[in-house]
């Protein structure tokens, strides 16, 4: 008798849509799950009682735990710690471990690291830069610590002179901690990643294309963009695969990145490598996201699909992963 938990984040009472599709993503994972042969599936939301969880675990003793976790606590900085309490529990886990979560959680670091690997990255300051930027360049805002564009709107792409104002007005919004990256204005892919018996596997990059924009609206994946179904930028930013033949050796060079990518974080089980492209059509890695969402609408999935594979068969590469991968 196989035996799954499938951890997610405990959500809040009127969680918004960004955290509520952890609870999608788990009811579609466990779905596959049962598939596969799991017979007894368990979806546990995780607190900061890690010490009960832990635990819980030893006295359940599933054969995998799926892990999902995107918060802790609601602080996205303390994900890795559940990968932490799984390795010391000895439990094989889905997903990238502590090292790769903790690194790619922190976006400043995660810069530093493509920088010190030679790994093209658009330029970066800290915070406490904001006086200090150059002014032939326009940046855009960040949280250091979130993911599913959690913060990230229109008036965050700013040139150097507005950046301490509009740098106060969102620190005021509750966000503690942001860092500026130079907004590259040109084509954005992003690659997913999944871990097979072969390898790792890059799937042909999906374009993120910005249409019915008007001029001097930046195009950027913002909140609105993944969430608000009725805005403007839901509405208006489409997904696709479909490549001209001129753009072969882009799609090549895009792919291989995201396979050095994978490498240089430590990366485990799928992953997505976002990317966008400067007026020289010249590649420049945004962000490694070590869990991308797995909802069957995401853009993960759109990928696997595409190449004809299930569901089904995506999540039982990444279990084999997590059974591979296992300390």
């Amino acid at each position: 008798m196989k035996k799954a938990w499938i951890l997610h984040q405990k959500l809040p009472e009127n969680a918004p849509p960004d955290e509520l599709d952890v609870l999608v993503q788990a009811q579609a994972i466990e779905n596959s799950l049962k598939e596969m042969g799991f017979s007894r599936v368990k979806k546990v939301p995780v607190s900061l009682n890690l010490e009960k969880l832990y635990h819980s675990l030893l006295k359940g003793k599933p054969d995998v735990v799926v892990n999902l976790v995107e918060t802790l606590g609601g602080q996205g900085r303390l994900i890795h710690l559940v990968t932490a309490m799984l390795d010391f529990a000895g439990l094989p886990y889905t997903g990238t471990g502590q090292y790769g979560l903790n690194i790619t959680t922190d976006k400043v670091k995660a810069k530093e690291l493509l920088v010190s690997h030679a790994l093209p990255t658009p330029l970066f300051f800290r915070q406490g830069d904001a006086g200090v930027l150059p002014d032939d360049k326009r940046f855009i805002l960040k949280p250091v610590w979130e993911d599913a564009s959690v913060g990230i709107r229109d008036e965050n792409v700013v040139y150097s002179s507005g950046a301490p104002e509009t740098l106060g007005k969102l620190l005021r919004s509750g966000i503690r901690e942001w860092f500026f990256e130079e907004y590259i204005d040109g084509r954005e892919f992003n690659v997913t990643l999944l871990e097979t018996a072969s390898g790792w596997k890059a799937f042909t990059p999906a374009e993120i294309r910005y249409q019915n924009y008007p001029e001097g609206k930046p195009r950027i994946l913002g909140y609105e963009s993944k969430w608000h179904e009725d805005s403007f930028e839901y509405l208006n930013t489409v997904r696709t695969f479909d490549h001209k033949a001129s753009d072969a050796k882009l799609v090549e060079t895009l792919m291989e990145l995201a396979l050095k990518s994978a490498s240089v974080f430590r990366l485990g089980g799928y992953a997505r490598v976002d990317m966008r492209l400067d007026e020289n059509n010249r590649p420049y890695i945004l962000e490694v996201n070590a869990n991308p969402c797995l909802s069957p609408d995401a853009g993960f999935f759109a990928a696997c699909s595409r190449e004809g594979m299930s569901y089904t068969r995506m999540t039982s590469h990444i279990i084999d992963a997590a059974f591979k991968n296992k300390l």
